[in-house]
């Protein structure tokens, strides 16, 4: 969109003056705008005095302000660099340049030639004040303004002017400023979201690897007590072989010499208890977790069987009610399974979003804070969002969640974190992600080539 396209648009409402002409530029421009509905000198094409004596020199105010608030942009610059148009080959100081700025009006009461002389001198003094505000120019500065406008709130000289030098950008910096606020709620919304997932999803990881430290050190521990019984077996054939009936009665036996000759056993037995309690608080806190409302929730989308609540603590399948169903023990790698698809899916969807969402909102920090906003970056919001989540999505492609799911003691919940953030990482730099993707496409695809020509 050129300079002319973005004044098309409908004449803008002029405004009504309120105060004497000494209290600003603008205002003198607003002044001269209604009283009586002057017309332009005959011979000038209306169209066009509006553009130059309007919309032009309201531009041309707009970038004298934003110059003069900024500490590394200079007036002084100016000196020198304008024609004076009633001296042939002089040239104009910034002092000079201002005061005749400020003494125009819409629409011009001068004579057709001094009309066309301040028409030329307008523009030149745009024209070098757009190179003085660079990277900004007096578009962006207007979209800027009209953006952080507060609609709650009278209009500003600065956003009246800026209204008056781009009417056809008005509408679409308001639609910009509700599609910001909209983008910054949303990012709250799906932060908290992905934070409580990454949260529920960590949580258990470390659930799942600690059932498999403890159902190892259980299987350990009871090998070694069933040594010592073969060994005590070998030598007193009536001692019992059941790993629970010889450790329960040995906390019933009375015959002091007993204790003290399988002293061994008696110790084994003692750690043999403590690591069975614990694998019955591990498998009861992954049952549990498969109860929770957010597992359930995912359960519930994919092909798998019901987690049941756990039997209790010891119990086989033959001891309960429904010998059909399973108990949580035997759920325990469902669950890992279900938390390794979150991991390489679900979770780097959500913050690549994330990081999507936190590249726009601080490049519309960025840029209003220079005042580079321009219309198309609406445009292009729309287009980094899909382009994060497609890159959240890729982090979950280069990874292989069947080598997750084989390390489930110390893999899941590293991996979780890992992969968050780089999908948090590719959202956030979207264009670079796929440019990497590109350079990665070039050398995959081409290595045939390659050879080739090396051979020739």
């Amino acid at each position: 969109m050129d300079a002319s396209d973005e004044r098309d648009g409908p004449r803008p409402t002029l405004l009504t003056k309120t105060t004497s002409g000494a209290d600003g530029a603008v205002q003198r421009v607003e002044g001269a705008h209604a009283p009586g509905g002057a017309v332009p000198p005959a011979g000038h094409p209306p169209d066009f005095h509006r553009l130059v004596f309007q919309q032009e020199l309201n531009e041309v105010y707009l970038l004298l302000d934003f110059v003069s608030g900024r500490p590394d942009k200079h007036f002084a610059d100016l000196n020198g660099k304008i024609a004076d148009p009633a001296h042939d080959g002089a040239s104009m100081t910034t002092s000079e340049v201002i005061q005749r700025v400020s003494s125009l009006r819409y629409p011009p009461d001068k004579p057709e030639r001094e009309n066309a002389q301040d028409a030329a001198f307008l523009l030149l003094v745009k024209d070098a004040l757009n190179v003085l505000a660079y990277p900004a120019r007096g578009m962006t500065i207007a979209y800027t303004t009209m953006f952080m406008e507060d609609p709650s709130e009278v209009a500003t000289n600065r956003v009246e002017a800026a209204r008056t030098a781009y009417p056809s950008l008005y509408a679409s910096a308001t639609a910009f400023r509700k599609i910001k606020d909209r983008l910054a709620w949303l990012g709250l919304i799906v932060t908290v979201l992905s934070a409580i997932l990454l949260w529920q999803v960590t949580y258990g990881a470390q659930l799942a690897a600690r059932f498999d430290e403890a159902k190892r050190n259980d299987t350990l521990t009871a090998a070694k007590v069933h040594e010592e019984l073969n060994k005590q077996r070998s030598a007193r054939k009536d001692t019992p072989y059941d790993l629970q009936r010889v450790c329960n009665l040995r906390s019933d036996r009375k015959d002091t010499s007993d204790d003290e000759r399988d002293s061994t056993i008696q110790q084994l037995c003692g750690e043999y208890a403590y690591r069975h309690a614990q694998l019955c608080v591990a498998v009861a806190d992954v049952g549990q977790y498969s109860q929770y409302w957010l597992f359930r929730v995912a359960t519930a989308l994919l092909p798998m069987h019901d987690p049941e609540p756990a039997l209790s603590c010891g119990a086989g399948v033959d001891d309960s009610p429904d010998p059909g169903k399973r108990g949580r023990q035997e759920d325990a790698q469902s669950i890992a399974g279900v938390l390794t698809m979150m991991s390489n899916y679900l979770l780097p969807i959500l913050f690549g979003l994330v990081g999507t969402l936190a590249a726009l909102v601080r490049g519309v920090q960025d840029k209003v804070t220079d005042s580079l906003l321009s219309p198309r970056d609406r445009t292009l919001a729309f287009i980094r969002l899909p382009l994060g989540m497609v890159a959240g999505v890729c982090v979950g492609l280069f990874l292989s969640p069947e080598n997750v799911a084989a390390r489930t003691a110390g893999g899941i919940g590293s991996f979780t974190i890992s992969a968050s953030g780089i999908a948090f990482l590719a959202g956030y730099g979207a264009e670079a992600f796929f440019r990497a993707l590109d350079g990665l496409l070039g050398r995959v695809f081409s290595f045939g080539g390659s050879q080739s020509a090396a051979q020739k």
